[in-house]
């Protein structure tokens, strides 16, 4: 009986123990930035995961976002902070920083949505008053979206959905913002698009690329402004067979819009789909579209949403 009392007091010790840890580690140090305001130029770091890890959590990492009014320049905004005295992070789990991404995500889709908010009450002109009453319906966006994010990934695990996500909450913080990527042409990328040229067996051409993780995205201006219409599909197939892309299937599309014809195809030696548009612009050019995934099974339509956005945001102007 004694040896049984001695054991409990023991254990009793021990998780008493344990429990003033934990509140010590929830205590903020009176010496330490807890919150961090995120903005245009600012984002999640490894050193903003200042709490120590929960030992008894099945996660991996953890971080706290809110939204919050702030006064600029005596102006209201919406601003998206970290409570870095409850976000933590395993970095022993932060493999190839999957983990890490994943994160940075959650602070990225938390800016999102208070840029959303901060837009509303500049085009609207709220008061202080009716802005404080919009920050909790705001605020229940954020923790329904996130929620939803680390469900559909499955806290990153789920690969294509990982990938799906990120471009999401890109295309939610640039608010389907176009960028100029030729003369009176302008497109979606997730990010600032980088010059791109490829050099064929008879011409070079001019474009631009973006990648985001496994995707990548291309248009290119092909500047060829006097091919009839049997031209105009071997120039297209040229285009994409050069590459040495195999499984090559053409659909000729109608002439009422800018689209001409659409092409798919398979990169073996990259394990990618590979999804091409050709369009022809009133200005008599002509505008050769790419996007390409890892090789993965069609009937799940997540990376052909994608595809689909970014090949409908391709504008051009009317001359």
């Amino acid at each position: 009986m004694k040896n049984q009392i001695k054991i409990l007091s023991i254990l009793f010790l021990l998780a008493y123990n344990a429990a003033l840890f934990s509140i010590y580690q929830k205590t903020p140090s009176s010496n330490s930035e807890r919150y961090k305001i995120l903005n245009d130029s600012t984002d999640l770091a490894l050193e903003d995961f200042m709490r120590t890890y929960e030992v008894w959590s099945n996660s991996s990492a953890s971080i706290r976002t809110q939204i919050t009014l702030i006064n600029e320049n005596d102006s209201l905004f919406a601003r998206a902070y970290i409570d870095r005295h409850n976000s933590w992070l395993k970095k022993d789990h932060n493999i190839d920083g999957t983990l890490f991404t994943h994160e940075l995500y959650h602070a990225r889709l938390a800016k999102a949505v208070a840029k959303e908010l901060s837009e509303k009450i500049n085009f609207y002109g709220y008061s202080r008053e009716k802005a404080l009453s919009k920050l909790s319906l705001y605020q229940e966006k954020l923790n329904y979206l996130q929620a939803k994010y680390d469900s559909e990934s499955n806290h990153s695990r789920n690969r294509t959905m990982q990938n799906y996500w990120e471009y999401k909450i890109d295309s939610l913080y640039n608010n389907g913002a176009h960028y100029q990527v030729f003369d009176g042409v302008s497109a979606f990328f997730p990010t600032e698009p980088r010059n791109h040229t490829i050099i064929t067996l008879d011409d070079t051409i001019s474009g631009k690329k973006n990648i985001r993780n496994d995707l990548e995205f291309h248009i290119w201006n092909l500047k060829r402004v006097k091919i009839d219409s049997a031209e105009r599909f071997n120039y297209f197939v040229y285009i994409i067979s050069w590459e040495d892309l195999k499984d090559i299937f053409v659909n000729i599309e109608s002439p009422s819009s800018n689209l001409i014809m659409s092409g798919y195809s398979k990169n073996s030696i990259n394990s990618k789909n590979v999804f091409d548009r050709l369009f022809f612009s009133k200005d008599s050019n002509y505008y050769f579209a790419r996007y390409s995934f890892p090789l993965h099974d069609l009937k799940d339509s997540t990376y052909l949403k994608i595809g689909d956005q970014f090949f409908n945001s391709i504008k051009f102007d009317s001359k």
